[in-house]
């Protein structure tokens, strides 16, 4: 499976989410099925609380596969701040599986000396998935 995203979208998120650190932070995944991949992906806000240790969220906000006219709800996108390992954790495995999430993401955010560093990484069902930047 690929998902295909734009530079402007990992740019906007990546700004939303930097803005937040240290507390994690969380965001829906959309797109548009296309044969074999996830085009036109889109992230969008959700409401949730979060901390420098984990993020609060309501899953029954919305389900996942729902559509927004040709857009469909895949995920979600959520910081590990402090994090060196761009992975899902345990946690985040199990409440995948629990919301029947088609794809989820990981954005971690390093602080090495005075920089902060990231990474993003999209796993469907325990197994990375490609992603292409357009």
């Amino acid at each position: 499976m690929r998902l295909c995203v734009s530079q402007r979208e990992l740019r906007n998120f990546r700004r939303r989410a930097m803005r937040r650190y240290p507390n994690e932070y969380l965001e829906a995944l959309w797109g548009i099925k296309n044969g074999t991949e996830w085009a036109g992906v889109e992230f969008r806000p959700v409401d949730h609380d979060a901390d420098p240790d984990g993020v609060a969220y309501d899953a029954a906000e919305g389900k996942f596969g729902e559509r927004d006219g040709s857009l469909v709800r895949l995920g979600l996108i959520h910081t590990h701040p402090d994090d060196s390992e761009c992975a899902p954790s345990e946690y985040d495995w199990t409440d995948s599986a629990a919301v029947k999430e088609l794809i989820t993401g990981i954005f971690t955010i390093e602080k090495i000396g005075p920089r902060l560093r990231s990474r993003i990484r999209f796993f469907q069902a325990r197994a990375l998935c490609d992603m292409v930047v357009k």
